[in-house]
């Protein structure tokens, strides 16, 4: 018989404490805390946080996903100390949850599966992967979909431990996420390309045999209404130019169309994959050959999205004018720049603090989110994160969300290699372009302008300097421009043209002393 909660007391106790964890006083917060981390002493406290998350179904999903996510952070920390029998009830009970009616549970109980094949392995798990495999043919969607999450997240976490597994089984996984592909729900589409994906940079032996099969399918997704699925094909194809251009080369004009119309695609998010490609093939000996008749679309496309989005602007506070009257605030003048992040596949482009440098790799997808500091939900969003250092101010998520890897940023830096790699042929499309944003009504284009400027300063030097006099002398007078993140983008932008500036002797004293000044 399956384990029951022996109390009806303890069950219901936990249960308040976790109800109160939820609260936004932040004095309570740290006493249920407290308090929950004292229930660690007894064995079967994670007996009942599976219990609650599993099968209280009547429970608030907020309070059933927070269980489980304590119970992750607890197997994260001392799984290993776990009895047998606890962890052969958690891992049976994860197994019953897999088809919750519940988005939000079948997600948790992914992470919490995954968790525990990383803190242990497959071999201590012999039959997950063979039940997950019969789960996808389910006529079930929520199983099926609950089983696609939890493979989605062990191969993301655990590839290693796949790729070398004695028994092989991506030789079976992998084919048969291709199947996938196809399926009617977007969701389980878009689990399926996400599983795949994971196994192109490691070149998996299995991905790597049925490869042609991969593409076959991947360039039938191009066009999906869902714009998580169109968001992973893009991913692919970027992994690929990196892995297996060859097999990519016949298609590259069809690929370089499609990445031009998604690269302005209204969901910035499958935009910003798709601009991730400029990136890496400006780094491929073909870049030259494949790009040059595109380059009257592709800069355009660049320019506009260069430009802050909304939220961004929000986010800065962007549309303040004269803001010298506002005191800093700490997290005001920290450095903007200290938690940005990407994926691992992007090149270094940018070294300049503008907003446009290229962040450090970064892909760890566990994150130690403590019980008691928000709704469950946004625990799990926080889930896929990495682990980042604490912070306590309310503006440090802000101040993250603004100077993370965007769409904006990456666009800059694939214009910056770009302009590298094509130096000043590139002026002639550019300099209209150019001429229009920086003096454009809308601060905004006229910001953005300024940055495309700057991201071209070092591949373009030699084409712009007969145009530098009147450049520096524009960027010199943004400097009191009333909007601040003007005046901060001209800032930078004059440092990528310091070196004309100091080393121009006969137009010192034109631009370098108001410059100082």
């Amino acid at each position: 018989m399956s384990w029951q909660p022996g109390q009806v007391d303890d069950l219901q106790q936990i249960l308040t404490l976790l109800r109160q964890s939820q609260s936004p006083d932040t004095q309570i917060q740290r006493q249920v805390q407290a308090r929950l981390e004292s229930l660690n002493q007894y064995p079967d406290f994670n007996k009942y946080l599976v219990y609650i998350l599993t099968k209280l179904i009547d429970e608030q999903e907020a309070t059933r996903s927070l269980s489980g996510l304590i119970l992750k952070n607890n197997a994260k920390s001392h799984y290993e100390k776990f009895p047998d029998e606890v962890r052969s009830y958690i891992k049976q009970e994860c197994i019953s949850a897999l088809g919750d009616r519940s988005p939000l549970i079948r997600a948790t109980v992914g992470i919490l599966i995954t968790t525990i094949v990383t803190k242990g392995s497959l071999e201590q798990w012999p039959t997950l992967l063979e039940h997950l495999y019969s789960c996808l043919d389910s006529p079930d969607v929520n199983l099926c979909e609950g089983a696609f999450g939890a493979l989605q997240k062990v191969c993301e976490d655990s590839a290693d431990q796949l790729e070398n597994a004695p028994s092989q089984p991506l030789n079976v996984l992998i084919p048969k996420f291709i199947q996938f592909f196809l399926h009617s729900h977007s969701k389980i589409r878009s689990h399926a390309i996400a599983c795949v994906n994971e196994f192109i940079t490691p070149r998996a032996t299995a991905l790597m045999s049925n490869i042609d099969l991969f593409l076959e399918n991947l360039f039938q997704l191009a066009n999906d209404t869902d714009s998580d699925v169109r968001k992973h094909v893009c991913r692919a194809l970027v992994m690929l130019i990196e892995v297996r251009i060859e097999r990519l080369i016949p298609h590259m004009q069809q690929i370089i169309e499609y990445m031009l119309l998604t690269s302005q695609d209204a969901d910035d998010t499958v935009a910003l994959e798709a601009c991730e490609f400029w990136l890496m093939i400006a780094d491929q000996p073909i870049c030259r050959d494949v790009l040059q008749p595109y380059l009257d679309k592709l800069l355009p496309i660049l320019c506009k999205n260069m430009k802050y989005s909304e939220i961004d602007v929000i986010i800065l506070q962007g549309d303040i004018d004269e803001d010298e009257h506002i005191p800093d605030r700490i997290e005001d003048i920290r450095p903007r720049f200290h938690r940005a992040r990407t994926r691992q596949h992007a090149p270094n482009l940018l070294d300049d603090n503008d907003g446009t440098s290229q962040p450090n790799n970064a892909t760890d997808t566990n994150n130690n989110s403590t019980p008691a500091n928000s709704q469950a939900d946004q625990h799990l969003q926080d889930d896929d994160d990495e682990d980042d250092d604490d912070d306590d101010d309310e503006s440090g998520a802000s101040a993250d969300q603004a100077t993370e890897w965007n769409l904006r940023k990456c666009s800059a830096a694939a214009l910056d290699i770009l302009s590298n790699v094509f130096r000043e042929t590139i002026l002639p499309i550019l300099l209209p372009i150019l001429r229009e944003m920086l003096f454009h009504s809308d601060w905004q284009i006229k910001e953005s302008g300024i940055l495309v400027l700057g991201a071209i300063a070092e591949g373009c030097t030699y084409g712009l300097t007969p145009h530098l006099p009147d450049l520096v002398d524009y960027l010199i007078k943004c400097l009191n421009d009333k909007k601040p993140l003007v005046r901060s983008i001209t800032c930078w932008t004059l440092s990528r043209y310091s070196t004309w500036v100091v080393h121009n002797e006969v137009e010192q004293n034109k631009f370098l002393i108001p410059l100082m000044s």
